[in-house]
């Protein structure tokens, strides 16, 4: 995110500055959207005194800035610099945009302290970094995705043709791209700080392929680590790319090859990170890297994105952009897959400790007991096998399973609690819940014939075979997905009633269009499926789905749908305020139901996404992250000031049609933790309210790594509710 300084807050603020010995190239980093670019070559003349009269300057036009502070800040440079000679401070950039580039300090006789020196830079950088006013520039703000300028690029060829073309080539493919993020960098202040990963992802994608911008790009690394949320991601984000830059750097090398010294070099990056922080991120770059040949990235971006390119021959800004960001793939991690698979277990060998698992500790299962409330759960979801809950499920006044509403892909009523399956799909279900537990193994370092067996397959797939599988394994997993988000809800609660409320996720290569007919019986959809909860007394619904605006424009453009990015959004802003004022309206007018969602699974800002329903702000809504076996932050989880708790959302175990065990990873299973924590809760005291187990949830969870990551823990919660015979029913 871009900071947004006050006068007050300057002296807080670190620009991000790195200081070389004498006599060799230094880059100061003012501000976290831009970077200094190789000015090597350059002519530079000694602008110490330039320098002060333009602080001064500034101290007259930036907004808030009193002159107390231009005391303070010049006293400090005038002090300090004068034992060196500073070289080309200028202002450079394609667009309007502020960046200052301090290329050499040569350290004459006078000793100076460097911290010092580091210290009166910074602040002083600062106040350069404040705002746009040095050349009369204000920023646009971007509070929401619909802020950002929209963009259209024709692509010549496939997915392959692009992803697999020269250097120069990617470069003319992606010249006009690169001009108009680095416009967005400069020309907007972007308060949400994925969409600004996504946009450094971009560059750096471009900046790697092109072999002339390598000290650019580890500039772009450095931003894009500055834009990280999560400790994790802030030690490890580019890495591998970090690493593959110095060596080529260092060694030359050309296109397809991996430096001679990059394993040495990535290697001596990973022994310096905390195992506790990074080895759940490292060991799934390695499982990626056991796997990741030109076929595998190609068939894995392709699957996205050649629907639309197949159509009209033109991608958006997000796909163009995504594009961009798999090139580092193929340039980096394809590569030098060997070498990091090599690092990575030397790594683990010497560095691995077991992650402490703290769930079977605050585990709550309850024993049967005639003091138990049944108590009916909703799974709102793809639908469930329900052979699998024997004694588990809402029964009708005639002893049969009660069914709850259930509607096809296209919002007509159906009666079936699963989406049927083609022939297709029926013929290979075993072998994706097989590869499933492979990929699951990958993931978590675990060396299982599964895995073994998965990373052989698909080290022998064609990029047309790698999309047909991702489309397989798409379809079957949204179909397991219900059952297996069940029997997270069912686990040790032998009082839960379980209803089955099935919706269908479109998992077609290219979903129908929206339109305003299916809105509407969307819209009718929700209302009617909450009016049947409430009528059957239903007490706790399941929603691990989400909508937003952006999956509309997906819709739109894969289909050919407005003839520009502009008018594609604005009929994407229509149907998508269709369907969230309906599912707003369908749920507040349920105040005795509580609603338990996912925060989704973007690594992203929900309210600036405006994903729904976890930007909804209800009294009878909980909004749940997920965390790991640890309690820690998984990488994937997306952030906001909704999200309640977090709960176990990393490679959590359930059951599948079928009865099969597998893991999954998400804040789809993270959400039916706190179902379960809910349904014990109404199970021992039914004259809870939405509002008091929300209370007692949120109050006996515990801090995370952040004040604000509070993990559920149902052993508490559930001690402190008092039974009406004062007994305990739980058992740990």
């Amino acid at each position: 995110m871009t900071e947004r300084l006050s006068s007050g807050s300057a002296l807080a603020f670190t620009a991000r500055i790195g200081i070389k010995p004498s006599g060799e190239s230094l880059a100061a980093f003012v501000h976290p959207q831009l970077s200094c670019y190789d000015l090597e070559g350059k002519s530079c003349s000694c602008l110490h005194w330039q320098l002060l009269r333009l602080f001064q300057f500034l101290f007259k036009t930036v907004p808030g800035i009193k002159p107390i502070h231009a005391t303070y800040l010049i006293r400090p440079w005038r002090r300090l610099l004068g034992p060196f000679r500073v070289f080309n401070a200028l202002f450079s950039g394609p667009f309007p945009g502020f960046e200052l580039c301090l290329l050499q300090c040569i350290h004459q006789k006078r000793d100076v302290s460097m911290s010092k020196l580091n210290r009166a830079i910074n602040v002083a950088l600062t106040t350069l970094a404040l705002s746009g006013a040095a050349n009369g520039q204000t920023k646009k703000e971007v509070r929401s995705i619909d802020d950002l300028p929209q963009f259209s690029y024709p692509i010549k060829g496939t997915v392959a043709d692009v992803l697999s073309s020269p250097p120069a080539s990617f470069e003319a493919t992606v010249s006009q791209m690169r001009v108009d993020i680095d416009r967005v960098l400069n020309d907007y202040d972007i308060h949400d700080s994925a969409t600004l990963r996504g946009l450094l992802q971009a560059k750096l994608g471009a900046q790697i392929a092109s072999g002339k911008e390598d000290k650019a790009a580890l500039a772009t690394i450095e931003q894009l680590r500055s834009h990280q949320d999560k400790e994790e991601a802030r030690l490890i984000a580019g890495l591998a790319p970090q690493a593959f830059l110095e060596a080529r750097m260092a060694d030359g090398t050309s296109p397809g090859t991996c430096p001679k010294s990059f394993e040495s070099i990535y290697a001596k990056k990973l022994d310096a990170l905390p195992w506790a922080t990074v080895g759940v991120a490292e060991t799934r770059l390695k499982g990626l890297a056991q796997v990741a040949n030109n076929n595998f990235v190609i068939g894995m971006t392709a699957q996205d994105i050649e629907p639309t390119l197949d159509r009209s021959h033109t991608l958006s800004s997000l796909p163009a952009w995504q594009l961009m960001a798999a090139r580092t793939n193929m340039d980096v991690i394809v590569p030098c897959r060997t070498q990091i698979v090599a690092a990575t277990d030397s790594y683990i060998h010497h560095s691995a400790v077991q992650k402490a698992d703290i769930w079977s500790a605050r585990d709550a299962v309850l024993q049967q007991d005639a003091k138990l409330t049944p108590m009916p759960v909703a799974i709102w979801d793809s639908g469930f096998d329900a052979s699998l809950f024997p004694g588990q499920l809402l029964l009708s006044k005639d002893n049969k399973q009660l069914m709850g509403p259930a509607y096809d892909i296209d919002y007509r009523p159906t009666h079936e609690p699963l989406a049927p399956l083609s022939a297709q799909d029926k013929a290979v279900y075993s072998k994706i819940v097989a590869d499933s537990n492979g990929i699951s193994d990958l993931q978590t370092g675990i060396d299982s014939p599964a895995a073994a067996a998965f990373r052989q397959q698909a080290s022998a797939m064609s990029p047309a075979q790698m999309k047909d599988f991702m489309q397989a394994y798409s379809s079957l997993e949204s179909y397991m997905h219900g059952t297996h988000v069940a029997g997270i809800a069912a686990s040790g609660n032998p009082a839960i009633r379980l209803v089955n409320a099935r919706i269908t996720y479109d998992t077609r290569l290219v979903p129908a269009p929206p339109t305003d007919e299916e809105l509407k019986r969307n819209v009718a959809a929700y209302r009617d499926t909450v009016a049947w909860f409430r009528a059957h007394h239903i007490r706790v619904v399941n929603m691990s789905w989400w909508s937003r605006p952006s999956s509309y424009e997906d819709l739109l453009e894969k289909n050919g749908i407005g003839k520009t990015p502009d008018e594609r959004k604005a009929f994407a802003r229509h149907y998508f305020n269709m369907e969230r004022d309906g599912l707003y309206a369908a749920l507040k007018s349920a105040p005795d139901i509580l609603f338990v969602t996912i925060a989704g699974n973007n690594n992203s800002d929900n309210a600036f996404e405006e994903t729904i329903p976890s930007s909804f702000k209800l009294p009878n809504l909980l909004v749940v992250g997920a965390v790991d076996q640890a309690g820690q932050q998984t990488n994937f989880t997306s952030t906001g000031q909704n999200i309640g708790v977090y709960a176990d959302g990393y490679e959590v175990e359930s059951v599948v049609p079928g009865g099969a065990k597998v893991h999954m990873s998400g804040t789809s299973m993270a959400a039916p933790e706190v179902t379960n924590l809910a349904a014990k809760l109404l199970a021992i005291d039914p004259k809870l309210t939405p509002e008091q187990l929300i209370a007692v949830i949120t109050r006996t969870a515990d801090p995370g790594e952040s004040p604000t990551i509070r993990r559920i823990n149902p052993k508490l919660a559930v001690s402190s509710i008092v039974t009406p015979g004062g007994g305990d029913t739980s058992s740990h």
